[in-house]
Parts: structure tokens; sequence; C-alpha cells
């Protein structure tokens, strides 16, 4: 009977061979040029965040290692018999273990007895361990002397999110290969690709949302432009569809956001977030991208005061950090409330009269405002110990 089940995006176009895998240059040519000059180690850690390739370059490299008629030391065939069984996972020579399900030693004796028996299909026996962090510490010990002097017909390809659960004495034995998060723009085309392949139309600035708000995961990105692409409408992708979608805010709104924010205009803040919301985006994802257009600002600051040459700021340094703070403080309001909107809400109150201790963080002249801005700075102080804003003279003004 035909197979007619659904199969998602990240799926689907998940690499088959080593020139398909995106933004991994330094782990490819390592792998490349070991099969090359056939020294591949015995042991091999792929490290990394999730969604970044390293389940997939495990199984690329069983593939390579065992393919009947490999287009060339580095590249498998992918229509062999061997390829198409580990495409399908049914190879008898290629074993994946989730050491998250199987964490005990006997689980990992259990595959140790059967590394003396030859290879049935292939020439090389491949035991990938996913998520290897999570084994225990009797089955680490029980896998040293087979990863030390294993035989030459095995090969051991491990993968972890964690590399440092993972104890040295296995660590030392491996060739560790450490997979970076996805850049932006790398990204970002990975999913034009993608979206083209589907006949999927995506504005530009939706695909650019998609990609700086995914973390560097190749994973999260297709699963997010697919289910901003079930929501669209007539096929078509916005950047309102992904906000609506996945509750992230674009760069830019959270730009305008911070300069109402220290520009003290706290009302148009306000309505701006509580807008933000009715579109669909979650306080959470608002502040990331409020804090990540804050660090581009300290950034620009930081380097004129430098002497680089950027755009003019009227904003001191010690004032934005001092901000900074105040969105550590939020995030950490935000997640343990059980009322999200009303903390953030609440967080952004902070900024009431920011103008006032723009003024006192920059040493400048209290003016007309006097005691006033001297009680909002010991007050702010108080709620922050931890912030560095002096009082122009002494605090018993």
């Amino acid at each position: 009977m035909q197979n007619n089940a659904y199969r998602p995006l990240a799926r689907r176009f998940r690499p088959k061979d080593f020139s398909s895998v995106v933004g991994q240059e330094v782990p490819l040519a390592v792998l490349k040029n070991s099969l090359k000059v056939r020294r591949l180690p015995h042991a091999i850690m792929f490290h990394g965040m999730h969604g970044t390739g390293k389940t997939t370059l495990a199984r690329i490299l069983s593939k390579t290692i065992n393919c009947m008629t490999p287009l060339s030391p580095s590249e498998p065939c992918n229509t062999c018999e061997s390829c198409r069984c580990i495409d399908a996972d049914t190879h008898p020579d290629v074993r994946e273990v989730d050491a998250a399900s199987r964490t005990g030693v006997e689980d990992i004796r259990e595959m140790l007895e059967s590394l003396p028996y030859q290879p049935i299909l292939s020439q090389t026996k491949v035991y990938i361990i996913d998520e290897v962090h999570m084994l225990s510490k009797s089955a680490f010990n029980a896998l040293l002397k087979n990863l030390e002097e294993p035989p030459d017909h095995v090969k051991f390809v491990f993968a972890t999110t964690e590399l440092y659960k993972v104890p040295a004495t296995t660590l030392s034995r491996c060739l560790v290969l450490d997979l970076s998060p996805i850049n932006t723009e790398t990204l970002k085309k990975h999913l034009a690709f993608v979206a083209e392949s589907e006949s999927i139309t995506i504005s530009e600035e939706a695909l650019e949302l998609l990609a700086q708000n995914t973390g560097g995961s190749a994973r999260d990105a297709l699963m997010a432009l697919e289910k901003s692409h079930l929501f669209s409408k007539d096929n078509h992708i916005t950047e309102e569809t992904v906000q609506k979608t996945i509750g992230i805010v674009s760069v830019g709104t959270a730009s305008t956001l911070l300069d109402h924010l220290l520009n003290g205009e706290n009302s148009k803040a306000r309505d701006l977030a509580h807008a933000l919301y009715t579109q669909g985006s979650t306080p959470k994802a608002l502040l990331q991208t409020l804090q990540k257009s804050l660090y581009f600002k300290i950034c620009a600051t930081a380097n004129k005061n430098e002497g680089v040459d950027e755009e003019d700021h009227n904003l001191s340094l010690p004032f934005l950090l001092f901000v900074w703070q105040v969105l550590l403080r939020a995030q950490e309001d935000i997640a343990i409330s059980e009322t999200p909107q009303q903390a953030l809400d609440v967080a952004l109150l902070r900024f009431h009269d920011l103008n006032l201790l723009k003024e006192e963080a920059e040493n400048m002249p209290l003016s007309e405002h006097g005691q006033r801005a001297i009680s909002i700075i010991k007050a702010i102080k108080k709620a922050f110990p931890e912030a560095e804003i002096q009082l122009n003279n002494n605090e018993d003004r």
C-alpha cells in the first residue's frame, strides 16, 4: 500500500550529502579531508545547538564510508542499496541509538556485544549515539575501552548539545567537531531556496524576520516557515504573517519601541507594545528583540566613545548600560510571572521619567526638576542595587 503520510519541510529538505549542508564550513572541511586521505578517526563527537546538523552529518558520514558506488571519496551516490537503507533507517550495519531513552549500562553492553561481528551489507559498522551526554556514568565507563581500541570495521559517531556533561575520558578519545549556529544570511538564503522549491511566495522582510529569530537553527527556521505558510492567505507570506504566526517582532519595530523608551515617551511605548500583542507578538519575543536593538545601540555608542566614526548619539554609555540592567530584570519578571503581558507592561512603566535619569546619569544639571529627580534615582537605585547611577553631588541633597 502506498504511503501518503505528509513529511514536514525539515525532513524533506534534510541534506543527503555534504554539499547540501549549510553553514558548517569547518566541520565539513575536516570530514572531507579526512575521507580523502583515508584518516577518518574511529570516534567522532558532533557538538552544537539543536537543528544545526549533528545527526544529519552522522548519517551522511555513514553513507559516505559505506557507499557501494561513491561519486568521490567524500560524496555518496545516494542511489545504491547501502545509501537507500541508511536513508530509510533500515541498514543492518548502521545503528542509531537515542541515549535520552537508553541511558543505562545494560543498553550500552548490548550494543558492545555486537562489535566483534563483521558487517553484513557494507564495509564498516557505524554506531550513532544521539544526545550522548544523557548516558549514565557506568555506561560511559563501559564505552571507554572500545573507544580507545575498537575493531577496524567499527566507527563511533556521537552527537550532543551539552558537551560539558560528557566525561573528559570520553572526549579525549574522540575527534570533537563544533557545529556553530547558522548565520542569518546563510539561513535566509536556505529559506529562500526551500520556499522557491515549494512554490511558496515570501517577502524579503518575512525571510529576514524568520532568519533573525530562529536562533541559527535550520530545523527551527524550516518549522517556522511551514507554520507561516499554513497560516498565510493565497500562499503568500508577509512580515505580518510571520509576526502573527511565530509571535516575533521585527528589529525595526523593536528599534522604534526602544527609541520611545529612551526618549521618555512612555505612553507611545506602551501603546506600541499593546498593538504588537494584538498582532500576535509574545512578551518574551518582544523583550528579546528589544534587548537586541539596545545591544546594537550600546555597541555604536561605545565605538563613538573610542573615536570610531559612527552615527551621532546623545545617550551616554553608563545610561544605556543601566537600561540594559532594567531589561534583564524585566526578563526575570516575565519568566516567573503567570501573566507575562502584565509583567512586561509594568516593566515598561519603569522607564517613566527617563529623561530625568538621563540627565543625572550624564552628570548634567538637574535644572527645575530638582528633588523630584533625586527621589526617582534613589528609588531606582534601591530597586536595582547593581545599577551604576551616581548623584551629582551628595545623596542628602
